[in-house]
């Protein structure tokens, strides 16, 4: 789909469109499910669950002005943030 066609296609009032690209983000200890939203307005942001952990922790970041920039800022949160994952004892 070509870039524009994403961001000026017309929509109903109070609908929104958004488009998701798909990641995976391995670290010493877990691998991590991405997802990186980019909204029609041309804000970004990410998210990132860990795989195989005893609870679900969802890490998040706010809308930023570029993919890299979430991107960035999810990867700089789970590394602040990856000691408080409780490992699946399973």
């Amino acid at each position: 789909m070509e870039a524009s066609a994403f961001h000026n296609v017309k929509l109903p009032d109070g609908c929104f469109l958004r488009r998701k690209e798909y990641f995976e983000y391995v670290t010493a200890n877990y691998a991590f499910d991405v997802e990186l939203h980019e909204n029609q307005d041309g804000t970004f942001y990410a998210i990132a669950v860990p795989r195989d952990t005893e609870r679900v922790m969802v890490f998040g970041t706010k809308e930023l002005g570029t993919a890299e920039a979430a991107l960035k800022a999810l990867v700089d949160k789970i590394r602040r943030e990856e000691s408080l994952i409780e490992p699946n004892t399973d």
